[in-house]
């Protein structure tokens, strides 16, 4: 992105400042969200946005070199809150949005973004930078014997409740042992691979 390029974000700001009427800035805003893929990567700055009734909203990510709480800005007379952070070109970040009312936290993926990286601990909405590749690793390969999957029913005493849990089983090994967490809902197993 060249110098003299205005943000999107900066565009909506400077239009809705226009308007004067709350109808007009709703349409404004409206127009905005159905135009734009979130968050904007717009050259090495990624703007995340959301529409939210909120006292402050921070972007909660997993990026260690990056502030732990990066707070958004709300663009006045609108329930729109943003940020826009410089990317590392092949970057990929995985976030969420952590929003203040009332006294109340609350997180929640973007709802603006249909890209979630899967994780053990809960799913996070994902940012690519520019550059980004997916790497080798992740990337479906024919020739790769398959694992599977295997469905559990755990018992947690801590949740008294029973919890559903899918396993990842690598090709060719033998389950072992599964042994439940009293404290959690998870299970620990252990695998052999054949000799």
């Amino acid at each position: 992105m060249s110098g003299d390029e205005v943000l999107a974000i900066d565009q909506l700001s400077s239009t809705v400042a226009a308007l004067s009427e709350p109808w007009q800035r709703d349409t404004a805003v409206d127009a905005f969200f159905a135009k734009h893929s979130l968050p904007l990567v717009e050259g090495s700055l990624a703007t995340f946005v959301v529409r939210t009734d909120a006292d402050a909203v921070y972007l909660r990510h997993r990026v260690n070199p990056w502030p732990n709480d990066l707070v958004l800005k709300q663009i006045p007379e609108t329930d729109v809150w943003f940020l826009t952070i410089e990317l590392e070109s092949g970057s990929r970040v995985e976030y969420q949005f952590e929003i203040v009312r009332d006294g109340v936290w609350r997180r929640f993926n973007d709802p603006h973004n249909p890209r979630l990286a899967r994780s053990p601990v809960g799913d996070c909405s994902v940012c690519y930078g520019p550059g980004y590749l997916v790497p080798d690793w992740a990337t479906f390969h024919a020739d790769a014997a398959p694992g599977r999957l295997q469905e559990l029913e755990l018992h947690s005493r801590a949740q008294a409740r029973d919890n559903r849990i899918t396993v990842y089983q690598p090709p060719a090994s033998i389950p072992l042992r599964a042994t439940p967490c009293s404290s959690c809902t998870t299970v620990v197993t252990t695998w052999a691979m054949p000799r």
